[in-house]
């Protein structure tokens, strides 16, 4: 089980925990005033800090910061994933995470089944798969797109994994803008 934490309310001495995050830290792992605990900002810093005080009204968790440390780490691989059938985005988001994607490209393709996408539960599954594997930035999350919209005007390297059926059009045929090639 991961120790760390998540938090985007952080000044240079204080950090405050609220909503679920703050549940979590009280009701699961049981802290109390003066506890230690560490934390991540999902922009490339961990902290480390003692709990100074907890408002069971406001639901807050107020830590005051003793240490930080920055990670600087070029995250340049963004994955591109066709919407699966529901219940298979789960495991996808999560190792994508584990393996360091730098930003997630949900796709909407021609035969897409599953066309609804929940941003706020995806980013909520980025920040647990971040925690439990102690990853200090987080991916980037990126709106539903058709993938001929993605591709266009992308000038990155593009490495391509698909699973081929037999009566499939063959990937070389298909063309965009912006150099695209296959």
């Amino acid at each position: 089980m991961s120790n760390f934490a998540y938090t985007e309310s952080i000044n240079s001495h204080k950090a405050i925990f609220t909503g679920d995050e703050f549940r979590h830290q009280i009701s699961v792992l049981r802290h109390r005033v003066g506890d230690q605990i560490d934390f991540l900002d999902g922009r490339g810093k961990s902290y480390q800090g003692r709990i100074a005080a907890v408002d069971n009204l406001k639901n807050e968790l107020q830590v005051e910061i003793t240490k930080s440390e920055t990670f600087t780490q070029p995250l340049p691989l963004q994955l591109l994933v066709a919407l699966p059938k529901s219940g298979k985005l789960d495991a996808i988001v999560q190792k994508a995470v584990e393996l360091g994607v730098g930003g997630l490209y949900p796709v909407v393709m021609n035969r897409t089944e599953n066309r609804k996408f929940n941003m706020e539960r995806t980013h909520v599954q980025i920040i647990e798969a971040a925690e439990q594997c102690e990853r200090m930035e987080l991916p980037t999350l990126h709106e539903p797109q058709k993938l001929a919209d993605i591709l266009r005007g992308n000038d990155d390297p593009l490495y391509v994994c698909l699973e081929r059926n037999s009566g499939a059009k063959p990937i070389a045929s298909y063309s965009y803008d912006g150099g695209v090639s296959f």
